[in-house]
């Protein structure tokens, strides 16, 4: 590898932990604005105000899965450009094969990703903080409930729904093609 590709390994690399940094701020973002916005609801005694909470949840999430899908097509290129043709950068393939960690192992894992059980947990206490107000205010009916279960829904299948391996497959197979 000369050393303009070992520049480009090296600042691609960087690219991965600056994007993975983004997604950290992100979902402290995201818990600071939830918060806020139910407290927000709170203090005006809103119940339209709780359902505002899911919006954040839902447009933060979907910025996270962004940075997420960024950090896989990055990954799969330097899979496919660099460290296929050379023994000793493995750091992208070794994360692929095994995941760096084993899943049931050790709580790093879950760790790593306590943006999707924070979301998942922020949609639940919405939706207790919601009903509970709509029945103190006797206001509970069909459409407020289809309308909670619904956003609880779409933040579990934002949270849930993606397979990062799978996706990192795809785009190393995609860079395979075009390299």
């Amino acid at each position: 590898m000369n050393i303009s590709e070992e520049h480009e390994y090296n600042t691609l690399r960087n690219e991965i932990l600056n994007e993975m940094q983004m997604q950290t701020n992100l979902r402290i973002a995201m818990v600071t604005v939830s918060i806020a916005v139910l407290s927000f609801a709170f203090e005006n005694e809103s119940s339209t105000l709780f359902m505002l909470n899911f919006i954040v949840i839902i447009m933060f999430r979907l910025l996270i899965h962004s940075k997420q899908f960024g950090i896989l097509k990055l990954s799969a290129y330097i899979i496919v450009r660099f460290e296929r043709n050379c023994r000793n950068l493995k750091w992208e393939s070794v994360s692929l094969s095994h995941s760096l960690i084993e899943k049931s192992k050790i709580s790093f894992y879950k760790i790593r990703n306590w943006g999707y059980y924070f979301a998942s947990m922020l949609g639940i206490i919405t939706i207790i903080l919601y009903v509970y107000d709509l029945k103190l205010k006797d206001d509970l009916c069909w459409f407020n409930i289809i309308m909670v279960c619904a956003g609880i829904i779409v933040i579990l299948f934002l949270d849930f729904a993606f397979d990062n391996k799978r996706i990192r497959e795809r785009y190393i197979k995609e860079f395979e093609k075009m390299l």
